[in-house]
């Protein structure tokens, strides 16, 4: 009697099932964006405390330089908002253990977010005609020349 080992043998299984998951809706709805109120701040010292919490978010580098050049408190907040990344954790998904990114984000709430923030800012002007835009504020702009100089 031969002593033969037992093959291993291979089962192939049927793909799993893939799964719709629901994404973000990337595209801008011009109703809800009118229905949309913003405040306006009361005092100039509101409009820089407003800038402060802002924290030059999802600007370009140069661009944040800038700010933190006019507005020197931007750098304290950005401590500010380190420090309280290293106490409470991501202000977004409240992870403590993650790298830290900007505003008190971690760096996957922050890729997230400028995700989205830039898919809204590419949809906001899709449906405007800025070409017919740009024509019309020039034949405006050519009429009133032709009046004030006669």
């Amino acid at each position: 009697m031969q002593n033969k080992a037992k093959r291993p043998t291979v089962e192939l299984l049927p793909p799993r099932p893939q799964i719709k998951r629901k994404r973000w809706q990337t595209t801008v709805d011009p109703k809800k964006l009118a229905k949309v109120s913003v405040v306006e701040p009361v005092s100039s010292d509101e409009s820089i405390e407003r800038l402060l919490i802002f924290d030059s978010k999802l600007l370009d580098e140069e661009t944040s330089r800038a700010l933190v050049k006019i507005v020197p408190q931007l750098l304290m907040m950005r401590k500010t908002w380190k420090a309280y990344f290293s106490q409470h954790g991501c202000i977004s998904c409240k992870r403590k253990k993650v790298g830290y990114a900007s505003g008190g984000l971690c760096s996957v709430c922050y890729g997230r977010l400028g995700h989205r923030i830039r898919a809204c800012f590419r949809n906001i002007g899709k449906d405007r005609d800025i070409e017919g835009e740009f024509v019309s504020i020039i034949a405006r702009y050519d009429a009133a020349q032709a009046l004030l100089n006669g």
